[in-house]
């Protein structure tokens, strides 16, 4: 019987050895080792018994009227959290169920699980009856005041499908996002890992003298989000911040619907302009006008309050003789 093995789907440099000896005659088989994304989960389907899975699955294409004995090689990268490698178990998905196969031996030195028999090819998984914990393992999460603002500061112990980070503020009873993955890089995931990963991020935007609670949030593939307030930090502010230049930011988020935050920085006092125009040219609202000393300013746009229809806007910051302006979409 001849084999081919393919890539992994999505990644070129995941394999898995597979020994698979036919016991019939001659015959093919194509071999991928792909992410399980794509088919239901054990639960999705109404599995019992079945909390934690390895993040692929191996999809074997063999020809009609072949019978073959395989051996299934994993390790710990394929499970990503604390699992009971004893309770593994192998499944074949039929197109419509998943159908646990009897195990003839498991290996628990050379991590290999082996069926025999099989005649009935597609997607095979292993699974664990280990309960899995969140996908992120966040070991510690630290905050400290310094005169360039509130460094924060967290580490993963692991990582399962993990797209990136949220940073969420309160101060004075008012919770905002203030760093997200989609525009800060160094929020970004690192997927799925079992190393220990360390994360940074700066809040410029805070007053000496106040108390800051910061709270992480992180984003599954699926886009499923989890909140670790039992991790959540209050950081006093202790050093007093000064911007060493103008800047007016891009509005996040963008798109938006109805609600987003622009930001800007003032190096010295100035009389401050923040006006908002449609894809026309013409002005549809004033947001700020007013003398502002030297500091971060946040305004918080609210789309519904100045009856803004779909479309393209553009928002103008005047303060003393810089000017700039950026693009912000709303879409309802």
């Amino acid at each position: 019987m001849q084999c081919k093995f393919l890539k992994t789907n999505g990644d070129s440099t995941r394999f898995r050895p597979l020994r698979m000896r036919a016991t019939s005659d001659t015959g093919s088989a194509v071999i991928r080792y792909v992410r399980n994304d794509s088919l239901p989960t054990p639960a999705q389907v109404g599995l019992s018994g079945v909390s934690g899975r390895a993040v692929r699955y191996w999809d074997i294409d063999a020809s009609v009227g072949i019978t073959a004995d395989i051996a299934f090689k994993y390790d710990a990268s394929d499970f990503p959290f604390t699992y009971n490698e004893s309770a593994m178990e192998c499944y074949h998905w039929t197109g419509s169920f998943w159908e646990r196969k009897t195990k003839d031996s498991q290996d628990l030195v050379n991590d290999t699980i082996r069926i025999t028999g099989v005649s009935s090819f597609s997607p095979f998984l292993l699974t664990t009856t280990e309960d899995a914990p969140l996908p992120v393992s966040l070991t510690t999460f630290t905050g400290i005041s310094t005169n360039e603002g509130v460094k924060l500061a967290w580490e993963t112990a692991t990582e399962q499908d993990n797209l990136g980070f949220e940073i969420r503020r309160t101060h004075d009873g008012v919770t905002e996002v203030i760093a997200h993955y989609h525009n800060t890089p160094a929020l970004r995931g690192r997927g799925t890992t079992l190393e220990p990963t360390q994360y940074a991020y700066t809040d410029a935007r805070t007053e000496q003298g106040k108390t800051y609670r910061y709270v992480l949030r992180s984003f599954d593939l699926d886009g499923t989000i989890h909140e670790y307030s039992d991790k959540a930090i209050e950081v006093h502010v202790t050093e007093a911040l000064k911007p060493t230049e103008f800047a007016l930011a891009q509005n996040f988020p963008n798109p938006f619907n109805p609600s987003t935050v622009i930001q800007y920085q003032l190096p010295e006092p100035a009389t401050v302009k923040l006006e908002l125009y449609d894809i026309t040219g013409r002005k549809v609202a004033t947001l700020v006008n007013a003398w502002q000393n030297a500091g971060y300013y946040s305004f918080n746009l609210n789309g519904s309050a100045y009856n803004l229809a779909s479309g393209v806007y553009f928002y103008r910051l005047t303060a003393g003789g810089f000017i700039a302006t950026k693009k912000m979409v709303l879409v309802k």
